[in-house]
């Protein structure tokens, strides 16, 4: 039995106590952490876009100034990196769940 699995009879078994003949809505664990981390990853490059494009408006209205240049140049790099990161955190993660035994990463909708 996977490392995943384990942790997902924990968290979806119910206690004596409590009613739970209605269950259609629980969730195992690796689906929380896979729409999670697809809502985080959406975020971030959603912000990452932002920020390309302020970086390029900032580029056409440096007027030649090597300064504000340079510093839209950056923020336009910056940004990229930023895309790349959130990409290879996506794809590391669900390979780690992959290794652990669950489903990885699968776009939800």
């Amino acid at each position: 039995m996977s490392l995943i699995n384990r942790i997902n009879m924990l968290a979806t078994s119910c206690p004596p106590w409590m009613n739970c003949s209605d269950t259609t809505d629980a969730a195992s664990l690796d689906e929380v952490i896979r729409r999670f981390l697809n809502v985080a990853s959406a975020v971030a490059a959603l912000i990452a876009v932002v920020i390309l494009i302020y970086g390029g408006i900032q580029y056409m209205i440096s007027s030649g100034d090597s300064n504000k240049t340079e510093k839209a140049q950056n923020t336009i790099i910056y940004a990229i990196v930023g895309l790349v990161i959130t990409a290879i955190a996506w794809l590391v993660i669900g390979f780690i769940l992959n290794v652990l035994g669950g489903s990885g990463f699968k776009p939800i909708g």
